[in-house]
C-alpha cells in the first residue's frame, strides 16, 4: 500500500513534463497566447478530473453466487485426506456511480495522501462510470450473516465518500499548483523571449497600416491582410504587431501639409492672426477632406491642444507638433514633447513651425543646429528641401529605439 505512488507523486512527475514542453514551445506560441489562456490549455492537458458522484442514480449492490471447487490443501487439515470439495459461494458486489470521468484508470494506480492501514482502497476499483468493490459474504470458511453483510455494505460505500473526498482535495491542489507552475514558466520563457529585443522584432508581425484617400483623389491604397483567429485545441497565437506605415505614404502626407501650409505663406496677413490651435484646424481640416474614415476608424483626429495624430483602429500611428517658432529653447521643448507621445511602435513623427520672425533665413540655420544639438538626436540630419528637414532621435525610454522625425518650417513674417 505503501509503496503505491500517490497522487502527489503523479503532479510532481506532470510539473517536470510541463517544463520541457514549455522550453520546447514556439517562441510564436509563447509571445502570441495570453499566459492564461496558454496556461490552461496545459492543465487541462495534465490535470487529473475530481471525481463526482452520479446523483441521478442510486448505490447498488447485488449478491453474487458460485461454487468454488476447493482444494484439498485448502481446507482443514483432519479434512485434507477426504480431498477436493465443492462449496457454494457467495459474493456481495458494491457499485457507487459518479459522473463519467476520464482519469478513471490513474484512480486505480494512485493513492491519495491520506492512508488507511486496511487496506479497503486498493480492494477498490475504479472505471470511468463507477467505483465497484467486493467481498465475500459466504465461501468454505466464511459464513456472514444478513446484518454483518448489511453492516460491510455500508462501510465500504462510507469509505468509498472519504475516499473520493481525500482524492479530491489532493487533486484541488494538484491542479492549482499545476496552473500556479504553467503560468510562473510561461512567464519565465516570455520574459526571457522579451528580453531579447532582437528576436521581439523577428517574431513581431509586420502590419502595413491602411492608409484610404478619397476616391476623387488618385492614390496607391495599402491593404492590411487579416487572417481569422481559430480556436483550435491548443490557443492559436496572436502575435505582437509592429506598425509599420510605409514612408511613401508618410512622404504623401507631409506632401499635402506642405501643399496647404505654402499656401498659407502666400496669404500671411490673415493665417498670423491665428492661434496655433486654429492654425492647426485648418490643417486638420485639410487632411480629413482627403483621407476618409474608413471601417477600421482611418482619419485624422486632434487630441490635446496643439496635436495632430494619424488615427486608424490600430492606433496613432503618426504624431504631429505643430507650433509658432520662439527659439532654440522652445525648440527643443517641442522635440522632447513630440517624443513623449512616441511608443516603440512609431517610425515617425512631425514638427511643424510657423515662423513669424524677420530673417526667415537665419531661422532655418537656427532650427538646424538645433535640431543637432538636442540630447537624443541620433543623426541622420539632411535638408529634403531647405524648410523640410529630417533627423532621427532616440525615445528617452528606449534608447535602442530611433524614429524619424520630419521637420516643417514655414514663413508667416510680415512687414510692419
Amino acid at each position: 500500500m505503501f509503496n503505491q505512488p500517490s497522487i502527489d507523486d503523479y503532479y510532481r512527475a506532470k510539473l517536470n513534463d510541463l517544463r520541457g514542453e514549455i522550453l520546447r514551445e514556439s517562441n510564436e506560441q509563447i509571445i502570441g497566447t495570453p499566459t492564461e489562456s496558454l496556461a490552461d490549455y496545459y492543465v487541462e492537458k495534465f490535470k487529473l478530473e475530481p471525481i463526482e458522484l452520479d446523483e441521478s442514480q442510486e448505490a447498488s449492490w447485488e449478491s453474487i453466487k458460485s461454487v468454488r471447487h476447493v482444494r484439498s490443501h485448502e481446507r482443514e487439515e483432519i479434512y485434507r485426506g477426504d480431498g477436493d470439495i465443492d462449496w457454494p459461494r457467495e459474493d456481495i458486489s458494491i457499485s457507487v456511480p459518479i459522473k463519467e470521468n476520464h482519469s478513471a484508470d490513474y484512480f486505480n494506480q494512485l493513492r491519495a495522501s491520506t492512508i488507511y492501514l486496511d487496506g479497503l482502497e486498493r480492494k477498490m476499483n475504479f472505471t470511468p462510470t463507477k467505483i465497484v468493490t467486493a467481498f465475500v459474504a459466504k465461501d468454505y470458511g466464511v459464513s456472514m450473516t444478513e446484518d454483518q453483510i448489511a453492516q460491510e455494505i455500508d462501510r465500504r460505500v462510507d469509505r468509498i465518500h472519504k475516499m473520493i473526498m481525500d482524492k479530491n482535495q489532493d487533486i484541488a491542489k494538484g491542479n492549482s499548483e499545476l496552473r500556479a507552475n504553467a503560468i510562473r514558466l510561461i512567464n519565465e520563457r516570455r520574459g526571457k523571449i522579451e528580453a531579447d529585443k532582437t528576436m521581439m522584432s523577428a517574431i513581431a508581425s509586420k502590419v502595413k497600416i491602411p492608409l484610404k484617400i478619397k476616391q476623387d483623389l488618385p492614390s496607391t491604397k495599402v491593404q492590411v491582410s487579416t487572417r481569422p483567429l481559430i480556436q483550435k485545441i491548443k490557443p492559436t497565437p496572436k502575435l505582437p504587431e509592429e506598425y509599420v506605415l510605409d514612408p511613401q505614404k508618410v512622404k504623401e502626407i507631409l506632401d499635402y501639409i506642405d501643399s496647404q501650409a505654402k499656401n498659407f505663406e502666400k496669404t500671411p496677413t490673415a493665417i498670423s492672426k491665428l492661434e496655433e490651435e486654429e492654425i492647426r484646424d485648418l490643417i486638420l481640416s485639410m487632411l480629413n477632406s482627403i483621407f476618409e474614415e474608413g471601417a477600421t476608424g482611418e482619419t485624422f483626429s486632434k487630441k490635446g491642444k496643439t496635436d495632430i495624430y494619424l488615427s486608424i483602429s490600430k492606433g496613432n500611428i503618426l504624431v504631429f507638433e505643430c507650433k509658432f517658432w520662439g527659439g532654440a529653447k522652445l525648440y527643443i521643448e517641442t522635440i522632447d514633447q513630440l517624443s513623449g507621445y512616441l511608443t516603440w511602435r512609431h517610425n515617425f513623427g512631425v514638427i511643424i513651425s510657423f515662423v513669424k520672425n524677420k530673417d526667415f533665413s537665419k531661422v532655418l540655420k537656427e532650427v538646424a543646429t538645433t535640431i543637432q544639438s538636442h540630447g537624443y538626436y541620433a543623426g541622420g540630419f539632411k535638408k529634403l528641401e531647405n524648410t523640410h528637414l529630417v533627423s532621427r532621435h532616440k525615445l528617452p525610454e528606449d534608447s535602442e529605439k530611433e524614429v524619424e522625425v520630419h521637420h516643417l518650417i514655414y514663413n508667416l513674417y510680415i512687414e510692419k
